[in-house]
């Protein structure tokens, strides 16, 4: 902190960064992956075990303090001073220390708070129950909201008193942490806690979080999602007038309202390490399945992370017995196209298709035919 903010009171300080909650940002994610890249610049990578996004920010659909927490796991054997000095050069401020913990922060000024705020604890290996409880709140959506509201309840309560709003969720978060360590048990467990040698790897923890259509919130950010991925991915083959016009009648606001309560689409968010990676829509059409959307955000790309999109959908495609999957896809997107062969996928046939206002959607259909072993049939 500056020399200002060095000479407050804790009362002091609580009133100049009150707590603040607000609605899930599609911007955290970007937030986060830029500090992820400072701290991988920064410390040494033979010490470094796991990088993550934590906390609220990381959920994808609950209201939030807009302040992105960031888990920071070192071997056991470092030196955390060490480590802290390195931290704190970059721009990172310490704010407590124990023997084994150390948290920082960015974007407290003598004004209040900067535009990108974030809370960095660095912990020693083994020590990451933030993984487990982010996790159950991604995979039940219900704990999640029971949380949000329970959060919303405390805010104006205890808005200027940090440590009394975190002692009132106290229970509900060990409460949660508890069940989701007896459900992943070993999740996150590393190979230098069993002894061998340590790997630094993503973990592409993947999640897929249906969309309700009475979820306006979540439906406007997704909204600005697809646009985003779609414009530049899209621009640069079919032109930005013809992909404006696709955008606004096939991914605005109303159009995924519309898909999901009139169409039978049904929407996921794709989410990976806490992150909107992506999103994928599909829905039964005859006797196979029609996939809509497959869409992964570059930064997310090279991970394996398709391969699970695609793994989900053919499940679902399972469970409804059908006997393919089918989706049209872009002529000249070739990319795409080599990865739905890859998949399986083969062309049935070339279609153009009158979409208005002057513009054509010049595609090929591709087909992927179910395995009689998952669609049911003997």
């Amino acid at each position: 902190m500056g020399s200002r903010l060095s000479e407050m009171t804790l009362e002091q300080l609580w009133q100049l960064f009150p707590i603040i909650l607000t609605p899930y940002n599609p911007e955290w994610p970007e937030w986060y992956r830029e500090q992820q890249a400072v701290v991988l610049r920064v410390l040494p990578p033979e010490q470094l075990i796991r990088i993550s996004h934590v906390g609220s920010t990381a959920i994808g659909t609950i209201w939030a303090k807009p302040t992105v927490d960031i888990l920071v796991e070192v071997r056991k054997d470092s030196d955390l001073e060490e480590i802290a000095g390195l931290l704190t050069g970059c721009g990172y401020t310490l704010m407590s220390r124990g023997k084994t913990r150390l948290s920082f922060n960015m974007g407290y000024t003598d004004n209040g708070f900067a535009e990108k705020v974030y809370h960095l604890h660095l912990r020693l290996e083994g020590d990451h129950d933030e993984l487990y409880f982010r996790d159950y709140l991604i995979e039940y959506p219900q704990a999640a909201k029971e949380y949000e509201q329970l959060k919303l309840s405390l805010w104006k309560q205890f808005e200027h008193d940090r440590d009394g709003y975190t002692a009132a969720k106290t229970a509900f978060v060990r409460s949660v942490t508890e069940k989701a360590r007896q459900l992943y048990d070993g999740r996150y467990e590393t190979d230098t806690e069993k002894g061998g040698e340590k790997v630094m790897t993503q973990t592409n923890e993947v999640c897929f979080l249906p969309v309700n259509a009475a979820d306006s919130e979540t439906v406007k950010k997704l909204s600005d999602f697809a646009g985003k991925i779609v414009r530049e991915h899209f621009d640069p083959i079919i032109g930005p007038d013809q992909n404006s016009y696709m955008i606004a009648r096939f991914q605005s606001v109303e159009a995924i309202h519309e898909q999901i309560v009139s169409g039978g689409y049904r929407y996921y968010i794709v989410q990976a390490d806490g992150c909107w990676a992506g999103f994928i829509a599909f829905y039964p059409r005859g006797e196979r399945m029609y996939l809509s959307k497959f869409y992964l955000d570059r930064e997310f790309r090279g991970r394996g992370i398709a391969g699970k999109m695609f793994a989900f959908i053919r499940e679902e495609t399972a469970k409804e017995g059908l006997s393919a999957i089918f989706l049209n896809v872009n002529r000249f997107n070739a990319d795409v196209i080599a990865v739905y062969h890859h998949f399986g996928f083969h062309c049935v046939r070339m279609e153009k298709n009158d979409i208005g206002n002057g513009f054509v959607m010049d595609d090929y259909v591709m087909e992927y035919p179910m395995p009689q072993e998952e669609n049911g049939c003997k």
